[in-house]
């Protein structure tokens, strides 16, 4: 198998939750939080006191103040939280690492913060076959196309995507990268079998591609067009 599929066998987690806005989380890269309201800073509080693991779930829509559990994603990544700073505004800034994807089974408010309920999902252990093979030198190739077209954008993981080796670590950096809608990297997060989420990430690569050649061309025959 490619993927496993989430079973009532795969490991439960009850942990401090926070609602991001307009932000996927992704397993295995680097989180950068900056975190305001008093439920979301007093969940950062309730992590340190216990194993630093805590819940990041997207909500559906930004400006949602109050979300309640319909208000947010069912699927979120659980994180490691190694420590915490203070910002000017005394909003709290933390750089903490994805380390799976979860399926949030329930939220509920326990004192001050939300407390959320999920089931986590084993990571992909990929069996080599040819298809596996030519969906990451795809993946790969689109990523090298992409660097090379945009060297002076924030592709924000793309070199490191580079040197990644694990097949479902590079579909998720390479989504990571692309400017693509929050929506869709929302959906790469939601695919956990791997050779699905390789044919997506390469598809949404690819589509970047092809409107980054074109806006070449484009800007090449103004200027032509100017001299």
């Amino acid at each position: 198998m490619s993927a496993p599929a989430p079973t009532s066998n795969d490991p439960l987690r009850l942990l401090p939750l926070i609602p991001l806005r307009g932000m996927v989380p992704i397993p295995g890269l680097p989180i950068p939080l900056a975190v305001g309201r008093p439920s979301s800073k007093a969940a950062v509080e309730a992590a340190l006191r216990g194993d630093g693991e805590l819940i990041l779930v997207m909500q559906r829509k930004p400006e949602t103040e109050e979300p309640r559990v319909e208000d947010l994603h069912r699927v979120g990544v659980v994180a490691h939280l190694p420590k915490r700073g203070n910002d000017d505004s005394g909003g709290l800034t933390a750089i903490v690492q994805g380390t799976a994807r979860a399926i949030v089974l329930s939220v509920s408010k326990r004192d001050d913060h939300f407390v959320g309920e999920a089931r986590l999902v084993p990571a992909a252990t990929p069996e080599p076959t040819v298809e596996l093979e030519a969906l990451v030198g795809t993946v790969r190739s689109l990523l090298k196309q992409l660097l090379r077209l945009a060297p002076n954008t924030t592709l924000e993981f793309g070199v490191l995507a580079e040197r990644l080796q694990e097949p479902g670590l590079l579909a998720d950096a390479v989504a990571a990268s692309l400017p693509i809608g929050r929506e869709e990297k929302q959906k790469v997060l939601e695919t956990f079998d791997l050779v699905e989420r390789l044919r997506l990430v390469s598809k949404l690569a690819g589509h970047q591609v092809e409107v980054m050649v074109l806006e070449s061309k484009i800007e090449s025959q103004v200027h032509g067009q100017l001299a």
